[in-house]
């Protein structure tokens, strides 16, 4: 902080808008593939989906097709075959608002 780093760096390379999306959705399929609806739940450990891994693979799913959204102006290809892979995998995508993914971290004033 003090300016006085043995090498500064003063120009930083930066990744592309592709590949940092591409490196998201590798995670994104990683993390699908891990998935095993099967297993054991997660139950009360699972904050955001009670341990509903069938919800976890919708929201991935639904992460998948914004990410496409997103990067379809730079790679319009790249983002077609992900939307495809994300609307046709067979655990689906979050269609409605009570399948969000959201924490609600305390029920009192003023956390609610």
């Amino acid at each position: 902080l003090q300016g006085d780093a043995e090498d500064p760096i003063i120009r930083p390379v930066y990744d592309s808008q592709e590949s940092i999306y591409q490196a998201l959705v590798a995670d994104l399929e990683t993390a699908l593939g891990l998935f095993d609806p099967s297993a054991t739940s997660w139950g009360s450990e699972d904050l955001i989906y009670g341990g509903d891994i069938g919800l976890w693979m919708k929201f991935a799913n639904s992460l998948k097709l914004r990410m496409a959204m997103r990067i379809s102006d730079v790679a319009p290809s790249q983002a077609q075959t992900w939307a495809e892979e994300a609307a046709s995998h067979p655990a689906g995508l979050i269609t409605d608002n009570s399948e969000s993914a959201s924490l609600v971290f305390l029920s009192g004033s003023p956390n609610q």
